[in-house]
């Protein structure tokens, strides 16, 4: 019995690793193609979900009284279905990370310095969705965040009922955004803006050490709501993928006789 290893850059496997979710040291491909966890071969790094009523009590005060439901049945969605009564914030943890048990293993999507997305509001009030992205190179002592384009517009946004959106955001141009620092504050950060305006500034998100996705699905926000946003009772929004940079499981082995 000779066992031989084979690279995945030796063989034809690129429709291989486009059908099945993987994660690896070079990016990360999330179809929900099955109920297991998602997991690199060749190390403990995996994609590792979170988020109120998943991982955290949705009685913590970070949550504002948010609950999710995440069903992921194998069948290429993952469905999230959001309840959240109390309407005061719009900051309702859930996502993943793509890290070790240890902190110390990353994702390096530099090959591309995107993360793309495709999603549909399969309920019947329009809801909003933004994205949040971190970096750490020190183990996750440190973190550098983007939650916005180099403009400041925010990644993600309203998704009307029904509506399906395919997005990609392109993380080497990210910047972190604030309403909540004055104009001396944001000078601090190397930012514009600040007091009554929006401080956007580059908090140095290093796409060559991602480590975790954030994903807020609030109400939707209006004028006539003071721009609060509307309280949710188990709208769901349903992802067929999520992925980043450019990466191949790193070996697997057949045996030939």
């Amino acid at each position: 019995m000779k066992r031989i290893l084979l690279s995945i850059f030796t063989i034809t496997a690129f429709g291989f690793v486009n059908a099945q979710s993987y994660v690896d040291a070079d990016g990360f491909f999330e179809n929900f193609d099955s109920t297991d966890k998602t997991e690199d071969p060749c190390s403990d790094r995996e994609i590792f979900w979170y988020g109120c009523g998943v991982t955290t009590d949705a009685t913590n005060p970070e949550c504002n009284s948010a609950e999710y439901a995440l069903t992921r049945a194998g069948d290429d969605k993952l469905v999230v279905a959001t309840t959240k009564p109390d309407v005061a914030g719009n900051w309702s943890p859930l996502g993943f990370s793509l890290v070790n048990a240890d902190k110390d293993q990353t994702v390096d999507i530099s090959s591309t310095g995107e993360v793309s997305a495709k999603y549909i509001n399969t309920s019947s009030s329009t809801v909003e969705v933004y994205w949040l992205f971190t970096s750490s190179s020190d183990a996750g002592t440190t973190f550098n965040v983007s939650n916005a384009d180099g403009t400041g517009l925010p990644w993600g946004g309203v998704v009307a009922a029904g509506d399906t959106k395919v997005l990609t955001f392109d993380l080497t141009s990210g910047t972190r955004t604030s309403w909540g620092l004055d104009e001396a504050g944001c000078a601090a950060k190397g930012g514009s803006g600040g007091g009554t305006e929006k401080c956007i500034w580059n908090d140095g998100l290093d796409v060559a050490n991602l480590y975790s996705v954030d994903i807020i699905v609030t109400g939707e926000a209006t004028a006539s709501s003071g721009w609060a946003p509307a309280a949710l009772a188990g709208e769901t929004v349903v992802f067929e993928y999520i992925k980043g940079g450019f990466g191949f499981p790193c070996t697997w082995s057949i045996e030939e006789g």
